[in-house]
């Protein structure tokens, strides 16, 4: 019993150790961003462990989200210790684990620009994004990426997007089928010859600045257009305008739910 329990003590402490050196070998890589003075590092260092200490996150994964928020921010210390104790926080909600939330906070930070964003706004958008959806954080950390870029092109924010993205999801479309119809709308949208098909519907897409109008008052045009068409001929008709089927569905979805979609979006 004795062999077997100092066995047990020494496997122990051999964990701890290997823990412990993980963690001083992320704060390096952290500090490789950051270049702290070593009392700062320390100092940083002792606020993530207090930090970790208060949450479910295992420990020695802390410097690595850490890096990645601190990278998508500049080095920006202040900012990205707020952003992780809100990761901490959505880790320990059950939402998602630290390194997910630190993921989409990058992709995010750097598919809109730094310049244009920081990254504690774009933390509020994941969230809000999580609470008037129906998916999983890991689909908003996978799929949004990869519609901002597109929808930043024709003008649109990103807020409106995670809201649009976010209203599909719960009104019946899964997140990638969500992601498709909106990333297929706005090429769409960007096509001239499908833009003047709508002018001649009565729905102006773009604005005199050239910039896409808000996706909230297109719906409500677009709705007052197709008004008395069953969903079927609803759909037919935007295919007819240019959009393919899932452009289509998820058109007339937001056309026939737009003050449902305004409350999501301003949310």
């Amino acid at each position: 019993i004795g062999v077997a329990a100092a066995a047990l003590v020494g496997k122990t402490l051999y964990s701890a150790t290997d823990k412990a050196m993980n963690f001083e070998k992320g704060m390096a890589k952290v500090n490789g961003t950051l270049q702290l003075s070593p009392d700062k590092l320390k100092q940083v260092r002792n606020q993530l462990i207090q930090l970790g200490s208060n949450s479910s996150t295992k420990l020695n994964e802390i410097p690595d989200a850490f890096y990645k928020i601190a990278s998508a921010t500049g080095g920006d210390l202040p900012t990205s210790m707020k952003i992780m104790k809100s990761s901490l926080k959505g880790a320990e909600a059950g939402f998602a684990d630290i390194n997910q939330v630190a993921d989409a906070t990058v992709n995010i930070v750097n598919s809109v620009g730094k310049a244009n964003t920081d990254a504690n706004e774009v933390m509020d958008v994941l969230f809000a994004t999580l609470n008037k959806g129906k998916t999983e954080f890991s689909d908003i950390a996978n799929y949004l990426p990869k519609l901002i870029p597109i929808s930043k092109n024709l003008g649109t924010s990103f807020k409106e997007t995670a809201g649009a993205f976010a209203f599909l999801t719960a009104n019946g479309l899964k997140a990638e089928a969500s992601t498709t119809a909106l990333q297929n709308v706005f090429k769409s949208f960007s096509n001239e010859k499908t833009r003047d098909n709508f002018k001649a519907l009565g729905v102006t897409i773009f604005d005199a600045n050239d910039k896409m109008r808000n996706i909230t008052d297109i719906s409500k045009e677009l709705n007052l257009s197709l008004a008395g068409l069953t969903d079927k001929k609803r759909i037919e008709k935007l295919e007819s305008l240019g959009l393919d089927q899932e452009a289509a569905l998820g058109v007339s979805i937001m056309a026939a739910n737009a003050n449902e979609l305004k409350t999501t979006i301003d949310y």
